[in-house]
Parts: structure tokens; C-alpha cells; sequence
């Protein structure tokens, strides 16, 4: 991994450039330098050097390419690549991402708390819902284990907001888990539970 001076990116049909305010870090881009894709057990392949790792930032709409309707020159963004080499990632000062991949960024945050949103959300949100791993629907139990990492505080909010009974594992230290429980937004349990609570919830 080293520092170096590069084009910046020229957006294709579709895509918008983004200049990166802050960029968030995850453990899928450990992964990318190694050569391993953010899924498990595929590995990158035909990469063109240099190749820029990075999942996801958050920055301003710099210009947008043919056909990428919806964002404009100044606009505060959330984004995030594949980060497969197709993109550029986060890690430059500019990025070039599918607009299907940028949403507008809450007025309620700064560009650092945005820039640890995109993956984390995404993560949490197709766990719950998505068909293929989640599909979960209203009144259903969930029991959520790790709920004060950065990805399980997320499946709390998700969880809840989507009318879901939720059940929380977390360490002692879990403090924002914490302060949901004695806000009675959750069912908090030591990290230690019995394997009967696990059966009884529609998704762990």
C-alpha cells in the first residue's frame, strides 16, 4: 500500500465523482489489499493498478456523468463502491460511483459520523429484510447478538422501526445498547443466554 499522485476519475453513464470528505474503514478493505473480495470466500480478480480500497465515504458531488439523474454539482452525499476495482474507492480524494449507490447525506451529521453509515446500514438492513438472509416481517422476534458494534447497533434501530420483538446480546461495556434497554426501546440480555431464547426468535 503506498501514497500516489493519480487522474482524477472521469464519471461514466450513470455515475457520479465524488470529492471525499471522510472515508470510513472496514475490515472488507484489509480484505481487498490482500486480494480478497468483501464476500467471503471470492477472491478479487483482474484488477487494474493502481487500485484504490475503500468501501464507503462522504464527500460533495463534484460532477455527474450522462444520465445520473438526481444529484447535483455541491450535493452532501453518502456513497460506497464495490470496491472490486471497477470503482475507484474511497481512500482517493475523488471517487466514481453508480448514482444507484449515492444517497443524500442527513443534515443531522457530520461527513465523519457519514462516512462509517453506508456499510454498516446496508449490512444491517439486509440481514433483517432482505428475502435471502432476513425476510423478516412486522411482530416477529429477532435476537440480535453483538448489538453495540457498529453493524448490530444499526440491526436494533432497523429491527425495531420495522415493528420487530427485539432481544439484544452485548457485552457490559455495550453502552448505547445500554441506553436503549433503560430507554425500554429493547429486551437486553447478558451475553451468556441460554440456547432455548435462540429458538424461540424467528432470527439470530
Amino acid at each position: 500500500m503506498s501514497l500516489s499522485e493519480e487522474p482524477v476519475p472521469e464519471p461514466q453513464e450513470g455515475e457520479v465523482l465524488i470529492r471525499v470528505g471522510f472515508a470510513g474503514v472496514n475490515p472488507s478493505d484489509s480484505k481487498a489489499r490482500s486480494g480478497e473480495s468483501a464476500r467471503a470466500g471470492y477472491r478479487v480478480r483482474d484488477l487494474k493498478f493502481p487500485f484504490v480500497t475503500g468501501m464507503d465515504a462522504a464527500g460533495v458531488v463534484e460532477r455527474a456523468g450522462s444520465n445520473a439523474n438526481g444529484f447535483r454539482q455541491g450535493d452532501r452525499v453518502i456513497t460506497w463502491s464495490a470496491a472490486d476495482g471497477k470503482t475507484w474507492g474511497s481512500y482517493a480524494e475523488f471517487m466514481r460511483v453508480p448514482v444507484r449507490n449515492v444517497s443524500p447525506m442527513p443534515k443531522s451529521l457530520s461527513f465523519a459520523e457519514a462516512a462509517a453509515v453506508a456499510v454498516a446500514t446496508l449490512a444491517a438492513f439486509q440481514a433483517l429484510f432482505h428475502a435471502e438472509t432476513g425476510g423478516l416481517i412486522p411482530g416477529q422476534k429477532v435476537l440480535i447478538h453483538g448489538a453495540a458494534g457498529g453493524v448490530g447497533s444499526f440491526v436494533v434501530q432497523f429491527a425495531k422501526s420495522g415493528g420487530l420483538l427485539v432481544a439484544a446480546t452485548c457485552g457490559a461495556k455495550g453502552l448505547r445498547v445500554n441506553k436503549l434497554y433503560v430507554s425500554g426501546a429493547i429486551s437486553c440480555h447478558e451475553a451468556t443466554m441460554n440456547s432455548s431464547s435462540s429458538h424461540e426468535s424467528s432470527l439470530v
